[in-house]
């Protein structure tokens, strides 16, 4: 995956390769393989004939383990959301001061945009994985591949820099 960067400075451009860079390790490592492939996946929120919108691990893992599409990032104010992915021009938009935050001495703050970069990546990698309605009873954001990938990246992102 290449992630090209569209209106940053110097600092946030290597903040996005860096970030990135972290994400592609962690989705090729045996550790991620296992935790997905150990749950089934919420697709979207939706139901289908009353059924939830799910999927295997094995069906995700094989999707994330595809080449993942190209995509551009730009600094962006996404109403309401800390980023948006434009999947039909392949470019996501996040928010400048999460881009900055890669810079923070705490690695939490650092790991929102691990998190961010693993989120929008599902979105970009298909268009079915959407998370409109999230974080209910019904469709808890572990289950959920966009939430579910993004914090997963993020806790093994940061269970590698302690």
């Amino acid at each position: 995956m290449k992630i090209g960067t569209q209106n940053l400075n110097e600092k946030r451009k290597k903040a996005i390769k860096e970030a990135t860079a972290d994400v592609c390790k962690i989705l090729a490592s045996d550790e991620f393989k296992q935790r997905v492939l150990a749950q089934q996946w919420l697709v979207s929120c939706d139901l289908i004939n009353g059924q939830p919108d799910v999927m295997t691990g094995q069906q995700v893992f094989d999707l994330i383990n595809k080449k993942i599409p190209d995509y551009s990032v730009h600094p962006r104010h996404p109403w309401n959301a800390i980023a948006q992915t434009d999947p039909a021009n392949d470019r996501v938009a996040i928010k400048p001061a999460r881009i900055k935050n890669w810079n923070a001495t705490d690695k939490k703050e650092r790991a929102n945009l691990i998190n961010t970069i693993a989120h929008e990546t599902m979105h970009i990698l298909s268009g079915s994985f959407r998370d409109g309605g999230h974080g209910t009873t019904e469709c808890p954001d572990a289950r959920l591949v966009s939430y579910g990938i993004g914090n997963l990246v993020e806790e093994l992102w940061l269970a590698s820099h302690p």
